[in-house]
């Protein structure tokens, strides 16, 4: 091992005096410099990968059929409502079928409910007379009309 230190150590170009720490006689000087002694700066910007933007969107179009407990939009702002069998979520203003059935999307005149929260916060000081949104209805599937009498099973 020493003797292929000796080689890579003359193999450089002699500068300064020599260098007896190194253990190797009649060699120069090794010049080592630090390149990456001083703290990297501007780490506020590369602080890994880029987050995924929040999905929001709607899932369950007009027409489909939604399960109950099924997320039909994920919004920031009320811009669609909840109508019939259609709840609000708990995060951010989610919609959620609250039963089994089909997706119905209407545009109708609002009829705000002023003791909710969510209504308060986003149209209050708001002239809401001749305001339309859209609603999301799910419509339950009709229950068939075939019976049978227990006792005859």
């Amino acid at each position: 091992m020493a003797a292929a230190l000796q080689r890579i150590v003359s193999s450089l170009p002699a500068r300064g005096p020599l260098l007896a720490s190194v253990g190797v006689p009649g060699t120069s000087v090794v010049q080592l410099q630090c390149v990456r002694g001083a703290a990297k700066g501007n780490r506020a910007c590369r602080q890994g990968p880029t987050a995924r933007g929040q999905k929001l969107n709607v899932y369950i179009h007009n027409g489909m059929i939604a399960h109950k407990g099924d997320v039909i939009v994920k919004q920031n702002r009320l811009r669609f409502h909840p109508g019939l069998n259609v709840v609000f979520g708990h995060t951010r203003q989610t919609l959620i079928a609250a039963v089994e059935g089909r997706v119905m999307l209407t545009r109708e005149k609002v009829d705000l409910d002023f003791s909710h929260p969510r209504v308060q916060k986003f149209y209050e000081g708001r002239n809401t007379e001749a305001l339309y949104k859209k609603y999301f209805h799910v419509i339950p599937e009709p229950q068939g009309q075939t019976f049978r009498l227990v006792s005859q099973i």
